[in-house]
Order: C-alpha cells, then structure tokens, then sequence
C-alpha cells in the first residue's frame, strides 16, 4: 500500500513538473521578439549622363570694310555704276588726287579727282565722270593742301551744297593724310599706299577704267562715290597729257585738266 501511494505521488509531481515546464516555456515563447521587419530595399542608384561638351564659341571680330566686290557681276555693276566718261582716257597715276568730304547723313566719302588750274582758281574735277565738284581761290588752295584750313572751298555741283569738305591729298598719302578716320590702323588703305609706293608705279600712265578699277579694288563700298551721287553739268575737258614728275604728295602740276 505504501508503494502505490509513493507511486502516485511521484506521478503527481511528474505531471506538475511537466506543467510547469510547459508554462515556462509557452511564457519564453510568448516573450521572444517577433521577426524583424523586412528593410526597405536600397534605393538604386540612378546613373546620370555626363552632359555634353558644347564647343566654346569663336568671337569674330568686327568686320570691317570689304574693298573690293563680291562677285564678277557684282564688279561689273559697281564700275558701271561709277558712271565712267572716258575711259580709254590715259591719266598718269600721279595726276591723280582724292579727296575726303562728309555728308549731311555723317557718311565719309572718298572720290578720285583731278585738278584744273586756271589764273583765279582751282576746280576738282570727278574722275570718272569729268564733273566740276567744288572750286577753290588759288590763295586758298596752298593753304588747302598744307592742312591749314578747308574755308573757301565752294561746292559747284549741287549734290554738294550741304556736304563738309574735309581734305584733298593724293591717294598713295589717304594712309596718313585722311586721318579723321584713321586709316592708318586699316588694311585697304595702307595696301592702297602700297600700290603706289614705288617711283615706277607712281609715275605709271594708267587708262581711267584702270584707275576705276584701282578705285573698286582698295576703296570700300562705306566709302565709294557713284556717278548717280552728282547732279549732270557741264563736264570738264580732259586733254591729252605729258606727264611732269613731281614729288609724291604734292600738287599735280597745272596742265592736269583744263575746267
């Protein structure tokens, strides 16, 4: 008897045992964190396009005049445009003066002349088209071409009447001599200084479609005289000439044109 109830006590203890090992671990069960929740994936890297290189833009500079046409027909345009009256005409090179007068509008202009002498004045005389511009006392015209002073000069043709006569030179010496406008810093002018500079070519018998053609080739379009330009006149004589040397940058001689 005393063996079945140390049997049944044992077995009581087995089973309260085992309950209270349940409970403990059901309790360390319940008590254990969760899973942790998933993390949030890594953002991907978006891949940026290096940026394209634009070539860095070339300055260019201020153009400047163009001297001469662009095109053959162009060409032809402008020489027939500078309303030629004889062409054929032969006219040494240092007969050949030009001058520099300023618009009413503020525009430079630059015509090839020459000069009519007489006993009471001097006449400057279009080269191409053979009209009287503008006449000046003899007394006057000394003080003209040392740079003294331009009062006297009385325009003749009517287009010139509100015009600014500023100088009279020879065109080998527009380099140095127009510098209101300062050409000696431009290409065309000293290239046309350059034309002349040798005593040869100075001195050298050219037709007036040639000396056009020079006047085209070095003088800018900014700076040209047509013949449309002038009001029609009496046009001056040219004569046949036998050229007199004289010193660059001098007066032509007295038998140039007869006004």
């Amino acid at each position: 008897m005393k063996d079945s109830k140390r049997l049944f006590v044992v077995l009581i203890s087995l089973v309260v045992i085992v309950s209270v090992l349940l409970v403990v671990g059901i309790l360390v069960i319940a008590s254990m964190p969760g899973p942790a929740p998933a993390s949030a994936p890594a953002p991907t890297a978006t891949r940026v396009a290096a940026p394209t290189l634009s070539p860095t833009p070339t300055l260019s500079p201020t153009p400047k005049p163009t001297p001469s046409p662009t095109s053959e027909l162009e060409y032809e345009t402008e020489k027939e445009k500078l309303g030629i009256y004889e062409g054929d005409r032969i006219i040494p090179a240092n007969y050949v003066n030009s001058i520099l007068y300023k618009t009413k509008a503020g525009e430079y202009k630059i015509v090839f002349v020459l000069v009519g002498y007489s006993s009471v004045n001097v006449t400057i005389i279009d080269l191409f088209t053979a009209e009287k511009l503008f006449s000046i006392d003899n007394a006057i015209y000394n003080k003209l071409i040392d740079r003294e002073y331009t009062d006297g000069v009385v325009p003749i043709n009517s287009s010139l009447m509100d015009v600014t006569f500023l100088y009279l030179s020879a065109p080998i010496d527009i380099v140095s001599d127009f510098n209101v406008l300062n050409f000696l810093d431009e290409d065309w002018a000293y290239a046309l200084y350059k034309r002349f500079e040798s005593v040869e070519d100075f001195y050298k018998f050219y037709t007036i479609s040639e000396l056009a053609d020079i006047y085209l080739q070095y003088i800018p379009k900014e700076y040209r005289v047509y013949g449309s330009d002038f009001t029609p006149g009496m046009k001056a004589k040219f004569p046949d000439i036998t050229p007199s040397p004289v010193p660059s940058g001098m007066p032509n001689p007295p038998q140039t044109v007869t006004p």
